[in-house]
This record gives C-alpha cells, structure tokens and sequence, in this order.
C-alpha cells in the first residue's frame, strides 16, 4: 500500500516522520511528540478504537509495510499489561485515551561469553 492511499492524519505523520528519519540523528523526543500529536486525533482514531473490542486486548494495525517504521493502534482492558518483551527494535507509545503505564528499559549489548544482555 502506498502512503498516498493512507488517510491524512496517516501521511501527514508518515511524511513528518520521513523528515526526521532524514537527518544524521533520529531525535526520540519529536517521534514522541509527533507520535502524541497523531493520538490526539479523536475524529481520525474515535471510530477505529470504536471497532476494538473493550473487554479483551486487541490491535489494528494503521501502517505495515515490508520495511520500514510501522504502526498500531492497540488496546489493553483496564488492569491489563503485557510482560516484559522485545520488539527486536525501537518502539514509540503514545497512549490515545485512559493512562499508559508502561514501563521503559535501557538493554545494553549482549556479552560474548554468556549469551545475556543486561537490562537496567
């Protein structure tokens, strides 16, 4: 699917995220607050949440090509949280409505004798 058949608050965030994927280092702040700006869009993403289930977790996923950053607007009942896991790459959440409680972790490179990365 080309980013042109996307709606407009998915390319508006695509395009301003090309912007800074342009550049030589990939500030974190402004994907969040690019991130938290599309969440905000309650007349974009009020019907999508509107199709998730509210009693069990449940994802539509907004954005997947092959490559590239991709994007899912997920849902979690209230009291439920995922355990501890990789994404074998950077992740950005923004919470769309109620309070986001995730947890944020630092992984350090893996040591060569013993196969464990080290988590803080």
């Amino acid at each position: 699917m080309s980013s042109d058949d996307l709606p407009g608050p998915l390319r508006h965030f695509l395009a301003r995220l090309d912007e800074m994927r342009s550049g030589s280092r990939l500030d974190m702040d402004k994907v969040g607050r690019l991130l938290v700006e599309l969440a905000a869009d309650e007349e974009y993403l009020g019907p999508l949440i509107a199709e998730i289930p509210s009693e069990s977790p449940g994802g539509t996923w907004l954005v997947k090509p092959e490559r590239g950053p991709r994007l899912v607007l997920f849902h979690r009942p209230e009291g439920v949280m995922a355990y501890t896991h990789s994404h074998h790459c950077w992740v950005a959440i923004a919470p769309v409505r109620g309070v986001e409680t995730h947890q944020r972790w630092n992984a350090g490179a893996l040591p060569p004798d013993d196969g464990h990365g080290v988590v803080d």
